[in-house]
């Protein structure tokens, strides 16, 4: 049986390197992130003006 700081130790470092990746490949999230904020506030004025 694993021991709880064997488990701790695993998922922190499982945090950091999931951080660490998504800091190198940020040219991937910025074009998602600008198409998202482009349409996200229009279709949610709209659907509030519309109902």
């Amino acid at each position: 049986m694993k021991s709880k700081v064997h488990f701790w130790t695993l998922e922190v470092l499982m945090v950091v390197g999931i951080i660490f990746i998504c800091t190198k490949i940020s040219f991937l999230f910025q074009p998602i992130g600008i198409f998202i904020s482009t349409l996200f506030f229009p279709i949610l004025i709209a659907l509030f003006l519309y109902f």
